[in-house]
């Protein structure tokens, strides 16, 4: 990791990623991306993903972008000759590279993601529970170029698939396959970073497990805090391990301990969120459709809560939205903060091609009240 500090990005740069030609705008520690759908929001907060991961960036868009997307590349094969990555490149244009620049305050960093030609690596031997065939293995591999203000690297990423053939089963058989993924020289994250995908929420393990450390560093209580906006009742929390897994439960008066994820996707999400923020110091936190299952009526008690959990952590936050009352109610908990704290980027889209709006928290405060689209 490049050093760590608060409000981790105040400039970002996309170039040929996704159906970003080029795009360039400005970041504050709490940032909110709209537009219309298929502008771009999601591959925004990928693009960062995959900036902060560094060196990972290939095993960030192939394991967590690609999965959310459900763009699992199932079939990495000689004849098909493509890269597993194709679908980061703009137009899927696998000869131009995907390039990302960063900006913090203390470094400024490039991430190049440039294709390689996969080759077969023949017929494999398949160890394992008898009947197993032979299968063939194939790689594809990505060349990740790391610039910073003293250094350039490159790392290789290769993603290998194997097929694994089952025929000894009576009159059944059936094939299935694995990717693993090797980075070759090992290397490490720019940015400590999180992305929640409209799709895809931590685990109950996970939360679990965040809650813990909170109790550890003792940071409960806000986030008790912060669930309270969604369940005013909310008492308490606690880890109980039911069928050999940890989970968290509610603690409601007047009734058994219920788990966390019976109170609804917007408990879940404001519990995901929050936990983290807290547990992601310095670092960056980015969630696609914040507003999923949250009522209008929370939205400025829940940004509050962001901006306070943000501030003691020096955590940065980039959320999606297409709601006007999610802006309006960020406008409302951030307004005694002003420009420095809040700002909204809008993408627009012209044809093919993907431009921004920046709006800092004056213009968020004239555009809502004008009654102007900025969603």
């Amino acid at each position: 990791m490049i050093g760590t500090m608060s409000w981790v990005y105040t400039n970002f740069e996309v170039r040929h990623f996704r159906g970003f030609e080029r795009l360039a705008f400005n970041l504050s520690p709490v940032t909110l991306v709209s537009g219309r759908n298929n502008t771009g929001k999601t591959a925004l907060l990928e693009a960062i993903f995959m900036h902060a991961s560094g060196p990972l960036a290939g095993a960030a868009a192939l394991n967590t972008l690609n999965v959310a997307r459900a763009l699992w590349p199932g079939l990495l094969t000689q004849s098909e000759g493509r890269s597993a990555w194709d679908s980061i490149f703009h137009n899927y244009e696998i000869q131009r590279p995907v390039q990302l620049v960063g900006k913090t305050y203390e470094w400024t960093a490039l991430v190049e993601l440039s294709s390689i030609d996969g080759s077969s690596l023949g017929p494999s031997a398949i160890s394992g529970s008898a009947g197993s065939a032979a299968g063939e293995t194939y790689s594809q591999s990505i060349k990740i170029t790391v610039e910073t203000d003293t250094d350039i690297k490159d790392y290789i990423q290769t993603a290998a698939q194997q097929t694994f053939s089952q025929p000894n089963l009576g009159p059944a058989s059936f094939q299935f396959g694995g990717i693993s993924l090797q980075l070759n020289p090992t290397g490490h994250p720019l940015v400590p970073c999180f992305i929640l995908t409209a799709r895809t929420r931590s685990n109950p393990v996970e939360l679990a497990q965040r809650y813990s450390n909170l109790r550890v560093v003792n940071r409960q209580d806000d986030f008790i805090e912060a669930l309270r906006v969604v369940e005013p009742r909310l008492r308490g929390l606690e880890v109980l391990v039911r069928d050999g897994q940890s989970s968290l439960y509610v603690d409601i008066p007047g009734q058994p301990p219920l788990p966390l994820a019976l109170f609804g996707e917007g408990m879940v999400t404001v519990a995901d969120l929050i936990s983290l923020i807290y547990s992601n110091k310095q670092g960056l936190v980015l969630i696609d459709e914040i507003e999923n299952g949250i009522h209008h009526s929370v939205l400025e008690n829940l940004w509050s809560q962001i901006k306070r959990a943000a501030r003691i952590t020096g955590t940065q936050v980039i959320a999606t939205t297409h709601s006007r009352e999610c802006m309006a109610a960020a406008q409302l908990a951030f307004r005694q903060d002003g420009e420095d704290m809040l700002k909204l980027v809008r993408l627009w889209r012209d044809d093919s091609e993907v431009s921004v709006t920046e709006y800092d928290w004056d213009q968020i405060e004239a555009a809502l009240d004008l009654n102007l689209e900025i969603r």
